[in-house]
């Protein structure tokens, strides 16, 4: 074997599978664009590039598979040459052609295999001005890399400059590589202590059922994927905000990161309604000394996973949080993708196995380059693609935060994401103000504390499905009476257990997200049962009416290709020549099991899947089924609910009745 050709690490893994999937994708390039004021030596420029080539060796590192495997070449040197380009007219932000050759520079793929995993380009414009573009690619840096190359180079191009030695300049090739690090972990992982680290995620992470995330409010048809297309919105945390969750920091001895950590999770519980919830962390992961200098790929990703459940005060659920998260730091050698590997969770499409939104405070001191006789300035820029659903990035200054969300465009829409920063923003404030307040009373809408129920577009609580809001209710009023029928009445937490034994059974029979199941019943209390359990269990119901022929009930059964049927006793005869199975609820609830109460299917239900069918007359020709989506029944709820209360000056809220 070559002595320069060695394994991959766990991470680098995963992303070089990532690059083999989509070649054409930059999702996993790390760019950075500066303005250059000033002569430019660009002779001085390549010398410094080519001793950061020769100081690291992850940078000329080429990236490709022997026999389906991955691996990595350490080239014993590279000489890089810089491509240029000069412009006649003056630089100016708003050309069109620059921004266009800026972003066409940053989207492009990096070649692994036959280039570095690094490029750069140099822009030269009259008077003086450049812009130098960066592109460095994950499988060999990280955030943490930058810092470390922009110090480096700064060094060498003011010492190979002006022919001196520079204080702190790195004169000689660094003892340790990442390679090294490679093989320290490949013999870490064999270890007792791997074993103890990976032992606890096993149990942090046992038993969870499902990706939380913000509901998607984009109707689209997608799978996840990391190459998805990804767009940025910018906001800020102002000074007065920061200094009141400083003094909450101060009383609670948890971190700023955990503060707005806690928050962001309240935003999501908001949204998603979901009690059990994790949201992916990265940490640097250089614990050691020796690793600090090192240009590489180190950073991990820890699942923090939070319960939410009863109710409790934000202080209460800050304190929850911190303690989690100083866990999982003790707890961070072990690579997550390990972590995955071993646990092999069953998911869909390739995004991450436990969590679909990242949450990331940037406290480390800015990257930059500091080249005297020179004026620089960073350039925004933007990739425009998203790893994740959705990312928000914080980056603590010495008077105010400033912010970022990257978010997946194929499932969320720009006014949708600024009203996610709206409401967090909100939170922030309601809990700098009054940390005691339990997770019900935080109003996400209002700043003052007066919700605006009339604004809909607003309104996060609209995108909770139907079901997922009762089961809330029933939490908070369990023995509250939720149905009088016929002289018999049922509580929220008994009609909550009885619809969870009937979704189980439906679950366990293929029932998922978007199937249809046919209900056929009488109006009494086992037919609410029915319903919820359909929708718990990530159907749709199509209600089939006793009354109508049974033409017409096989024609609907066929022609919305339903497999299952709940129904009762009493109405078994008229369904004796179907093909789909038949369930009758009232036997099923005879059964001695008990009440699944602690049963949590967590289908993954979004606002535009299947809530219901519903078929019309047929009066001009065949009955057509008509497809009604979660948001659609969420909506028209809220809107009945409003419009009634209003209309009637009514105290209390209604339910409001539909044939």
């Amino acid at each position: 074997m070559v002595s320069n050709l060695f394994p991959l690490f766990s991470a680098q893994k995963r992303i070089w599978y990532f690059k083999e999937l989509s070649p054409s994708s930059a999702v996993y390039n790390i760019p950075f664009v500066v303005k250059i004021n000033g002569k430019l030596n660009a002779g001085v420029l390549k010398n410094t590039i080519n001793a950061l080539v020769d100081r690291h060796e992850t940078l000329r590192t080429a990236f490709f598979s022997i026999e389906g495997k991955p691996v990595q070449l350490i080239r014993e040197q590279y000489v890089v040459h810089i491509d240029q380009r000069s412009f006649e007219k003056a630089y100016n932000q708003d050309d069109i052609e620059i921004a266009h050759l800026i972003r066409n520079e940053i989207t492009q793929p990096i070649d692994l295999k036959n280039g570095l995993p690094f490029r750069l380009k140099l822009l030269n414009f009259p008077h003086s001005e450049h812009v130098l573009i960066f592109s460095f690619h994950h499988i060999i840096f990280d955030g943490w890399s930058l810092g470390v190359f922009f110090k480096e180079f700064s060094q060498l191009y003011v010492s190979k400059m002006y022919e001196q030695k520079v204080l702190g300049e790195p004169t000689v090739k660094p003892t340790l590589q990442y390679i090294d690090y490679v093989r320290w972990q490949e013999t870490w992982l064999r270890s007792d202590d791997a074993i103890t680290q990976l032992e606890y995620w096993k149990n942090k992470l046992s038993g969870y059922k499902d990706l939380v995330g913000f509901p998607k409010n984009v109707s689209a048809n997608i799978k996840a994927n990391v190459f998805a297309k990804g767009h940025l919105i910018h906001f800020n945390i102002d000074a007065k905000m920061l200094h009141s969750l400083k003094l909450l920091t101060a009383q609670t001895s948890a971190s700023l990161f955990t503060v707005l950590l806690s928050a962001f999770k309240v935003l999501l519980y908001k949204y998603s309604a979901q009690e059990d919830m994790i949201v992916g962390i990265p940490v640097a992961n250089r614990q050691k000394q020796e690793l600090e200098n090192m240009i590489g790929f180190f950073v991990n990703t820890l699942a923090i996973r939070t319960s939410l459940s009863g109710d409790p005060t934000f202080k209460t659920l800050l304190t929850n949080v911190h303690e989690t998260v100083l866990d999982a730091y003790l707890h961070q050698d072990i690579p997550y993708d390990k972590v995955v590997e071993v646990l092999n969770p069953t998911r869909n499409g390739i995004q991450s196995s436990y969590f679909n939104t990242l949450f990331v405070l940037q406290n480390m001191p800015l990257s930059r380059l500091d080249l005297p006789e020179l004026s620089i300035e960073s350039l925004p820029y933007s990739t425009d693609t998203a790893k994740f659903d959705l990312s928000m990035t914080l980056f603590e200054r010495e008077e105010m935060i400033s912010a970022a969300v990257e978010y997946n465009t194929a499932v969320y829409d720009k006014d949708y994401i600024q009203q996610i920063i709206t409401h967090y923003l909100n939170i922030l404030q309601v809990i700098g103000t009054d940390p005691e307040k339990k997770l019900s009373a935080i109003d996400i809408y209002s700043r003052s504390g007066k919700a605006r129920p009339n604004d809909s577009q607003n309104h996060a609580f609209s995108l909770v499905p139907v079901h997922i809001r009762f089961t809330r209710q029933a939490k908070l009023t369990p023995e509250k009476i939720v149905i009088h029928h016929n002289n018999k009445t049922i509580s929220y937490s008994e009609l909550d257990k009885l619809s969870n034994r009937i979704a189980k059974v439906l679950f366990d029979k293929g029932t998922t997200s978007n199937s249809i199941v046919g209900i056929c019943m009488n109006r009494n209390i086992e037919m609410m049962i029915s319903l919820l359990a359909i929708l718990k269990a990530g159907g749709a119901y199509l209600p089939l009416d006793p009354a109508y022929p049974k033409e017409r009930t096989r024609f609907t059964i066929q022609d919305a290709d339903v497999n299952l049927i709940l129904s009762e006793s009493k109405l078994k005869d008229l369904l004796t020549d179907q093909d789909a199975e038949i369930l009758l609820v009232d036997e099923l609830l005879k059964i001695n099991d008990p009440p699944e109460d602690t049963f949590d299917i967590h289908t993954t239900i979004q606002i535009h899947d299947l809530a219901y069918v519903i078929y019309t007359s047929g009066s001009t020709g065949k009955p057509k089924g008509v497809a009604i989506e979660h948001i659609s029944l969420c909506n028209l709820l809220s809107w009945g609910k409003e419009y009634f209360k209003q209309k009637f000056s009514l105290q209390k809220n209604m339910f409001l009745k539909t044939t």
